[in-house]
């Protein structure tokens, strides 16, 4: 179990929408025989790279935000730290200040900044991605914060056994779990709600989205071992956890037994979703949930099944996908996916010279920022 919250902000500056001009070949016809008018727009900000990073540098100062784990500029890595350095924010700020001028600052096209932090209760990455062009209905400043427990972190030299032995009092009784993952949330609720006025103090917004959901990662098999985390990191796209950064591991393991032990104890989930190895959403349970003891759903001794419940919501673009029940269309599916083949899209052609690739979130060459 760990948790994760989202803040999708818009910015009160000024924003130029502009026409976005197809890659595929009859698309490019189209778009000047109809002098652009059916070609789709995007919206450009006008904010500056240093500019938004100053003003995110104030908003986790203030909560006590210092750590930062990488600054990436248009997929280029200006800071990544592999050694675990503490308090380092300002300083890679101040740097990254001095390196930049106007001009680079002014024509950036995204920025992707990961921090760290942990109080009592909880450990936290912070993900934040600023796309400066963007399609009108995404906001460009897109926060994700994953949460994992302390009281489970695996201590230097623990063994497996000993870290089960430490959950179990936890999963002996349903009001025992209830309790644990109620007092979680409630603490990482009140925290994604600090970070929220935090950046409404120092970036002026027109609006803000917040969303958040505790998660259960169901792996295909076992995982006992810190270095079995780095042989599942395959996926692009995926929540910050996933993604290996220096020391996480050790914070991470118990997230990756939760699944199995749910099933020995025979746990009844409710009002959580469950992700693959990679982090993406296999589905979500509502609040008559099911028993986690009651099928293979949850164990990864076995192949994955669907639970035996109506009260689910599943999602496309998962490693369980082909095994799933078809409880959703074909069409629905591929709705849900965004994906689209139409020869009037504005995408790239297969073998087109001007298609390029324009979403940090879906280049292999960035780690899959």
């Amino acid at each position: 179990m760990y948790f994760n919250g989202q803040l999708a902000i818009d910015p009160s500056e000024e924003t130029l929408v502009e026409k976005v001009r197809p890659t595929k070949v009859f698309g490019r016809m189209l778009y000047y025989l109809t002098a652009g008018g059916l070609s789709d727009r995007e919206e450009q900000e006008t904010f500056t790279a240093v500019a938004i990073l100053q003003q995110l540098n104030m908003a986790l100062r203030s909560m006590g935000v210092t750590n930062i784990v990488r600054l990436t500029k248009d997929q280029y890595d200006f800071y990544f730290d592999e050694q675990g350095l503490e308090d380092d924010l300002k300083d890679a700020m101040e740097q990254f200040q001095m390196e930049t001028d106007y001009y680079e600052s002014e024509l950036f096209e995204a920025l992707y900044l990961v921090v760290e932090h942990a109080d009592q209760e909880l450990t936290y990455l912070i993900e934040i991605e600023i796309d400066r062009l963007h399609p009108p209905d995404v906001y460009p400043i897109i926060i994700t914060v994953n949460g994992t427990a302390n009281d489970f972190a695996q201590q230097p030299g623990e063994s497996a056994d000993s870290l089960r032995q430490r959950m179990e009092p936890v999963f002996q009784a349903q009001d025992a779990y209830e309790q644990f993952q109620r007092r979680k949330e409630a603490h990482f609720s009140d925290f994604i709600s600090r970070l929220n006025q935090a950046v409404a103090t120092y970036i002026k917004c027109d609006d803000v989205r917040q969303t958040l959901d505790t998660r259960v990662i169901r792996p295909r098999e076992p995982v006992d071992r810190p270095e079995q985390l780095q042989e599942r990191r395959t996926g692009a796209n995926t929540p910050p956890l996933f993604h290996g950064y220096h020391g996480f591991d050790a914070f991470f393991l118990y997230a990756w037994m939760w699944s199995s032990m749910s099933f020995h104890h025979n746990i009844h989930y409710h009002d959580v979703s469950v992700v693959d190895e990679q982090g993406q959403t296999v589905f979500d349970v509502g609040a008559a949930g099911f028993h986690a003891g009651e099928s293979n759903t949850l164990n990864p001794e076995a192949d994955f099944e669907s639970p035996p419940t109506s009260d689910v919501e599943y999602h496309a673009d998962h490693s369980y996908q082909d095994g799933l029940e078809q409880t959703v269309s074909d069409q629905e599916a591929g709705a849900e996916s965004g994906e689209s083949s139409s020869w009037l899209d504005f995408g790239g052609d297969s073998g087109d010279s001007e298609a390029s690739c324009s979403s940090c979130s879906s280049c292999s060459s960035c780690g899959g920022i």
